[in-house]
């Protein structure tokens, strides 16, 4: 099998035959109606998802893999139910020096940076190579060159910032450029700045295994990547004689006090320049690419619309995350992503009325939990557009009445008003509820349906019963 035949899953049809490099995302044993065993997975990789069904040998092959797995795989593309479906004829898991001699990496499977990762180093490198101090450059070109595969390949954390192959590389060189141009500005020791900018994160190439099982290490889990950075750099500067006290003490210092407060797991605060600079700098590229990530996966679109009135895709996304989550993830995230939107919001943070902000959460979690029991009715008319559009119209209609009748009785009820000024301001709101209204119906007849055809038509497992 080499590169040139294999296929991504973006390409997968039906009634084709199929080979191709897969990740195992999901692996379950089951049984057919007359006891026979099989393997029902779902394979995966950059590009999206299928369902497979391996029909022979399938207690054999589950004692041998497992889920993350990278495997080879031939078999036949078939739609069943309106979604693609591959009929596994063979499977092989594959190891590292396999999938290198394929020409494939785990870029193939998980998202990588943008960006050249051999300029990146060589710039990183190009820094510690102009350092004046010799024993703080000796150090941090020791640790680099010790390091430099998992440097260039590991993620810069599990989830918040840089979560993908090559992110820590990225965090660094982009850390050092602004440190270079802080350098500039403030009267700090650019070496020891540079320096505490690159090795401020070491750690984390043992807290977390990178790709890809990108999860916490057993340290990394119990000491966290702080104290095991300081730990590495402790054993490096012991390892070289004659190393400055007050040189080391510093830069460990910086490790120590890089994440700048408490609570944020940092043991020591910033106690000088270049440390806060660490803090600083770190904290900017992290946050950066988090808005970043955000805006790329549009997660904003609810800002999108912030000034046109009574426009907003949130409660459509709520409705969705009940619906494709279920119901305690779902509340979760519509309960969660309410609760940033309404905090952060740039109109108005929904902290400065506690009332509001409550009825709002019960709102959202309404909706997400009606999009939970209707689950069933949406799978079975999946195939079926115009009942699909109706469903889903009907639910935004009757939902943004809901999440609008309760929003709007918060703050009489809370204020005190009697029956009559309740339904008077209640009343007062019924034009602009009636657009939301009218504008929610049109948003969920609009793009449930489409969404729920790319989603059987990708993601199965999610309106899987």
């Amino acid at each position: 099998m080499t590169q040139n035949e294999l296929k991504k899953v973006e390409a997968f049809k039906a009634n084709s035959p199929v080979a191709s490099v897969l990740m195992i995302r999901e692996m379950a044993l089951r049984r057919t109606r007359d006891g026979k065993p099989y393997l029902d997975l779902v394979l995966g990789d950059l590009t999206g998802r299928i369902n497979a069904k391996v029909w022979d040998q399938g207690k054999e092959l589950a004692e041998i893999l497992k889920t993350g797995l990278p495997v080879g795989v031939r078999g036949q593309c078939e739609e069943y139910l309106g979604t693609l479906q591959l009929i596994v004829s063979s499977i092989k898991p594959l190891n590292s020096q396999e999938l290198e001699e394929m020409g494939i990496s785990w870029e193939h499977f998980f998202p990588a940076t943008k960006r050249d990762r051999e300029l990146m180093w060589k710039s990183v490198l190009n820094a510690i190579s102009v350092m004046e101090d010799l024993w703080l450059k000796e150090l941090t070109m020791a640790i680099c060159k010790d390091y430099e595969q998992k440097i260039k390949n590991h993620p810069a954390s599990l989830k918040l910032h840089h979560a993908y192959v090559g992110g820590f590389l990225e965090h660094v060189y982009t850390m050092v450029a602004l440190a270079e141009t802080a350098a500039d500005v403030y009267p700090v020791n650019r070496d020891l700045l540079i320096s505490g900018i690159i090795l401020h994160d070491i750690g984390k190439l043992e807290e977390l295994n990178g790709f890809p099982d990108n999860f916490y290490t057993d340290e990394g889990n119990l000491i966290g990547h702080t104290v095991q950075g300081y730990s590495l750099i402790r054993d490096y500067i012991r390892k070289t004689e004659g190393f400055p006290d007050m040189t080391a003490l510093k830069l460990k210092h910086i490790i120590l006090a890089h994440q700048g407060e408490y609570e944020y797991q940092a043991p020591k605060k910033p106690a000088f320049d270049e440390a806060l600079l660490v803090h600083y700098i770190d904290e900017l590229d992290a946050r950066m690419n988090m808005m970043k990530q955000i805006r790329e996966e549009d997660l904003s679109l609810g800002y999108a619309f912030l000034y046109v009135p009574n426009v907003e895709f949130i409660l459509f996304v709520a409705f969705l995350s009940g619906l494709l989550l279920g119901w305690i993830r779902g509340v979760f995230v519509a309960f969660l992503g309410e609760l940033v939107f309404s905090v952060a919001n740039p109109m108005g943070s929904g902290l400065a009325y506690p009332p509001m902000l409550v009825a709002q959460m019960l709102g959202f979690i309404l909706v997400a939990s009606a999009g939970f029991w209707l689950r069933p009715v949406i799978r079975g008319f999946r195939h079926e557009k115009k009942i699909l559009i109706s469903l889903f119209g009907a639910a935004g209609l009757l939902l943004t009445f809901i999440y609008d009748s309760l929003t709007s009785l918060a703050f009489p009820l809370a204020s005190g008003f009697t029956g009559s000024q309740i339904w008077a301001a209640y009343l007062s709101g019924l034009p602009f509820y009636g657009i939301h209204i009218l504008s929610n119906t049109l948003i969920f007849a609009i793009l449930g349906p489409v969404l729920i055809q790319f989603v059987t038509k990708k993601y199965p497992h999610y309106l899987a019963s």
